[in-house]
C-alpha cells in the first residue's frame, strides 16, 4: 500500500472509523457489542502532488468492535479497522449530545493520537437538519492539514441497496471539512466531503467520499465503500 493510499483511506474514510447514534437508543445505528464486524468493498482513485494516479479498486475493509478499554483515564470503545491487512483504530465515546471520536491510530501507526477537539460522528437525538462539529488532521504533499467542518443529518428514511442487501429507514449523514497549510511556499487548501448511510441494527452500509485541493496538484481522491457482510458477534 502506497503512502498516498494510506492518506486517501485515512482522509476519506471519515465514517468507517466511527460509531453512530440511535433513535431513542432503539434501534442502534451501529451496534457496539464486542465482536460486531462489518466488511466493505471499496473502489476509487487518488493522486498526490505530481505522482501518478493510484487506484483504490479491489481494496477491502473490515471494521470490528473491540471490548471497552481505558485510555487516558476515559473509557472508550475501540474499533479495529483492517484495510487489506493494514490496521488502524478509532476510539469513541458516547456523550449526551452525540457520539464522538476522541482518539485515532492511523494506518500502520503504533502511536495513538488524541484529538485536539473530539470529532462528532453523529449528533443525538437524530433529527433532520441537526448538525455537529467534526475535525480531522490529515497530510498531503508532505504538509499537515487540520480540517474542521460540520456534519448534518439530511435524511431519516433512506432506502439503500448494497451487496449485503437492501436496508430501509436509513439515516443519511453528510459532512464537509476544510483546512489549509503551506505547500512548497504556497497556501494550499484541502477539502473533504462525505455522504454516509446508516441502517438500523447494522450501522454504516454505504459511504461516498471525495477530497479536493487548491491548487489541484496538491492532491485529490474519490472513494466509495459498500457493505458486503455483517456479523453481530
Amino acid at each position: 500500500m502506497t503512502a498516498w493510499q494510506r492518506i486517501t483511506l485515512s482522509a476519506t474514510m471519515l465514517t468507517l472509523m466511527v460509531v453512530a447514534g440511535c433513535h431513542n437508543s432503539n434501534p442502534s445505528y451501529l451496534p457496539l457489542n464486542p465482536g460486531v464486524r462489518s466488511v466493505y468493498r471499496m473502489w476509487g482513485k487518488s493522486r498526490d502532488a505530481q505522482k501518478p494516479e493510484v487506484s483504490l479498486d479491489g481494496l477491502t475493509y473490515a471494521a470490528t468492535i473491540l471490548p471497552p478499554r481505558t485510555l487516558e483515564g476515559r473509557q472508550v470503545i475501540p474499533q479495529m479497522n483492517d484495510v487489506n491487512g493494514h490496521l488502524a483504530f478509532g476510539y469513541m465515546m458516547m456523550q449526551p449530545n452525540g457520539v464522538y471520536t476522541v482518539a485515532r491510530q492511523q494506518l500502520d501507526e503504533k502511536a495513538i493520537e488524541t484529538l485536539r477537539e473530539p470529532s462528532c460522528v453523529l449528533p443525538l437525538p437524530l433529527l433532520r437538519n441537526l448538525t455537529c462539529d467534526v475535525t480531522l488532521t490529515e497530510s498531503a504533499s508532505g504538509a499537515a492539514f487540520h480540517l474542521t467542518g460540520t456534519a448534518t443529518v439530511e435524511g431519516l428514511e433512506e432506502v439503500v441497496t448494497v451487496p449485503a442487501g437492501t436496508y430501509r429507514h436509513c439515516v443519511k449523514l453528510t459532512s464537509e471539512m476544510s483546512g489549509s497549510a503551506r505547500v512548497e511556499g504556497l497556501r494550499a487548501t484541502l477539502e473533504a466531503h462525505t455522504i454516509e448511510w446508516f441502517a438500523p441494527d447494522v450501522g454504516l452500509v454505504k459511504s461516498i467520499a471525495w477530497v479536493s485541493s487548491t491548487p489541484r496538484w496538491v492532491g485529490w481522491a474519490s472513494r466509495t465503500a459498500e457493505l458486503t457482510a455483517f456479523s453481530s458477534g
